[in-house]
């Protein structure tokens, strides 16, 4: 039975990571009620058990079980720490200020560092919330380690991985997300003009594509470590494809297509969608020949012209999806099931033993190495800024409630999980808070309608806490949302309940999220700019060792695994675009700021589009001896390194491209071009749009001077309008 994979969730990751919370929590409840430990010790060994069963994340068994024994360790001693301290008040706060900083610095250590952190400060917060005494240690140690036990259990044993079940999901949730493109397609055809709206939905679903392929590559890594690339440049392919055709329609509508035309299209967009839509292993290679062969028909010129005119047939981007997807699946079906060999299309871009890779420059083998950071650590500092934080937070907090201000201190720290900058930080803040709003009046209406009912309750409750961490990846507002939803239910359930308790949750939540953007923006700050120009210089620098790489594979035969550094780049593009959020968020003050940062992504995606190509296309010593490729390769090289010296501050002008360096063929559109190379022979082709793509790519390069504020060779950059 084919396995349906949710689009949004390529993988079903979100789903099994909150499957895993709420399956620990369920065991973790029976287990002590099993044992017979107090009652009091249930709370404490729940939320132990969600947070090592929600922040343990590393891909590998071996990883994740290193980490699960190392949680006990900080659990237990933080509960140590806290009981033979609690006769000295003092020196329990200034214990707890000392948590919050290893906590927080542990992060530097990844993944690993992160869970052991969460963990070490959430026990001690818990069991400093409850007065935990030595008496009470017989309890509570048990209650921690039974926790943590169950969370290892539902990560290894009721919800565990299977890598290869993993990649069939996400290979169909690639599969549907390639259909919801062509729906878009089809939508944007059906209105025939352009529409922002339209656009927008076909740029989303693009960016769903790259996220689902970069999570295939992760998924294959182990694989092409072994030498096999399971299908790699098919991959590659299909993206590609999947891209042009949303780039010929926004064109299309662009020139508002005729009338009389849109109905052959979508007709076509049609066939297209029930080719992509048939499962990886389902056969139908007749179906398959039959379809392409009247796409093929279709897209022969009738009259004049092979675009979306009156005599115009299937555009080429549309057979062109269609050859490209039939190629992929076939080797996409092969990845369902582990020991199956795959071909190594790509070994031909891959160093190997008989062919060792070429030798680098000095100066590029010293720029792979990452430079030291200037000054302290973002960890050290956001360690820094945790602690002044929960100080604060703790202070504030009793003055307005002596029994309440733990909200406050546990909005504090959060603050600062997984944020780059205060810029981040503010807008994570606001949405913390946006959630706890819109939380607190739903959870009055859910306590005042179930009170009484405790099926129902306790149902929800459970509901709750799985959406809550199911929805967290993807929106911090949906999960204080429902973490709000929960604690109504929770002292509805206790007897305690009144609206003036969650009144209370939200002033302590506000002042907790204050205290920390107060400690971000005033103690050792890092600006966003900072961080986004940290990220451009890295993204510039990855963009030139795959063109200088690129060059040498084409010109003199050396082997480079050009679709790894691709990935590299599209990996550091999504980071940049993650940091730069709060620049470019509709609320950002800096209009002008956000412009060109806007401007500058939208260049930036144009380059890693051409890279990516150029990744597909070139093969090693085709274009030897060629003068426009080195021609442009040099200056491509050139200008990102300018680039990267303005993002440091220091402004050269760019070279601009040469109108002799264009080749013929990128002067005409897509559909001809295409439809040029299917006369002439394979190689010439190839060779054609591998100058074609190092050409746009050139231009795109030198498009950056514009907000970037430098000069070119053409006189001074202008904000672009």
């Amino acid at each position: 039975m084919p396995i349906l994979a949710s689009a949004s969730d390529p993988g079903l990751f979100r789903l099994r990571r909150a499957l895993r919370v709420l399956t620990a929590v369920l065991l973790t409840l029976a287990v002590l009620a099993l044992v017979g430990l107090p009652a009091t010790t249930m709370t404490p060994g729940a939320i132990v058990a969600a947070i090592a069963a929600f922040t343990v994340t590393e891909p590998r068994p071996r990883q994740k079980a290193i980490t699960f024994l190392l949680l006990p360790v900080a659990a237990c001693l933080s509960v140590v720490i806290e009981a033979v301290l609690r006769p000295y008040p003092l020196i329990v706060d200034a214990a707890f200020l000392a948590v919050v900083f290893c906590s927080v610095y542990l992060r530097r250590y990844a993944l690993r560092g992160f869970a052991v952190g969460m963990v070490a400060f959430m026990t001690f917060f818990i069991v400093m919330l409850f007065h935990a005494t030595t008496a009470q240690l017989p309890a509570l140690l048990p209650a921690a380690v039974i926790g943590i036990a169950c969370a290892a259990l539902s990560h290894f044993v009721v919800v565990r991985e299977r890598p290869w079940r993993t990649l069939g999901l996400t290979t169909s949730a690639f599969r549907i997300q390639m259909v919801q493109v062509i729906d878009a397609v089809d939508r944007l055809i059906q209105g025939g003009q352009a529409d922002a709206r339209r656009e927008r939905r076909v740029r989303r679903g693009m960016r769903r594509i790259r996220a689902s392929v970069l999570l295939i590559e992760e998924q294959l890594a182990e694989s092409v470590a072994r030498g096999s690339t399971g299908g790699r440049l098919h991959l590659i392919a299909t993206e590609l494809a999947v891209e042009r055709l949303s780039m010929w329609a926004s064109q299309a509508v662009a020139k508002e297509v005729p009338p009389q035309v849109r109905p052959r299209l979508r007709a076509e967009l049609n066939v297209l969608r029930s080719l992509v839509s048939r499962t990886l292993d389902s056969a139908g290679a007749p179906d398959e020949e039959d379809i392409l062969r009247r796409l093929a028909d279709n897209a022969r010129p009738s009259g004049t012209g092979s675009g979306p005119g009156p005599r115009g047939g299937t555009p080429a981007a549309i057979r062109e999806f269609a050859v490209t997807w039939i190629r992929a699946r076939r080797a996409l079906a092969s990845l369902g099931a582990p020991g199956v060999p795959v071909k190594n299309e790509s070994a031909e871009h891959r160093q190997t033993a008989e062919q060792p890779l070429g030798e680098r420059p000095e100066k590029v083998a010293e720029a792979v190495k990452p430079s030291p950071p200037a000054g302290l650590r973002l960890t050290t500092r956001q360690a820094v800024q945790a602690t002044a934080a929960a100080a604060a937070a703790t202070v504030m907090g009793e003055l307005l409630s002596p029994q309440r201000w733990y909200w406050a201190v546990v909005a504090a720290f959060l603050v600062f999980a997984n944020t780059t900058s205060r810029g981040d930080i503010l807008l994570r803040g606001l949405r913390r808070t946006l959630g706890t709003v819109l939380g607190m009046v739903a959870g009055i209406a859910v306590a005042v309608v179930v009170t009484g009912d405790l099926p129902l309750t306790l149902l929800l409750m459970f509901g709750c806490i799985f959406g809550a961490y199911y929805l967290a990846p993807l929106s911090q507002s949906a999960m204080m949302f429902f973490i709000t939803v929960v604690l109504a239910l929770l002292y509805s359930l206790l007897g305690a309940f009144t609206p003036q308790l969650l009144q209370l949750r939200l002033e302590e939540t506000a002042i907790g999220i204050a205290a920390g953007i107060l400690a971000a923006v005033l103690i050792l700050p890092t600006h966003t700019s900072a961080t986004v120009r940290s990220d451009l210089a890295a993204l510039l620098e990855d963009m030139e060792l795959f063109v200088e790489d690129a060059m040498k594979l084409l010109s003199t035969g050396q082997r480079y695994d050009l679709v790894s550094k691709a990935r590299d780049v599209d990996r550091r593009l999504g980071t940049l675009h993650s940091d730069a959020a709060p620049l470019t968020h509709p609320i950002t003050p800096f209009r002008a700021r956000r412009s060109d940062l806007d401007y500058l992504l939208n260049v930036l995606d144009s380059c890693a589009y051409y890279i990516r190509a150029l990744a597909a296309q070139a093969r090693p010593g085709n274009m030897a001896c060629d003068e426009r490729l080195a021609s442009m390769g040099r200056r491509i090289t050139a200008n990102l390194g300018r680039l990267r010296d303005a993002v440091h501050g220091i402004n050269q002008p760019l070279e601009q491209p040469s109108e002799d360096d264009m080749p013929t063929l990128c002067l005409v559109n897509h559909e001809d071009l295409h439809w040029t190379g299917a006369q002439r022979a394979p190689e010439h082709t190839d060779t054609q749009w591998i100058l074609c793509n190092v050409a746009r790519l050139d231009q795109s390069v030198a498009g950056m001077a514009h907000p970037l504020w430098l000069s070119t060779g053409s006189g001074a950059a202008r904000r672009p309008a």
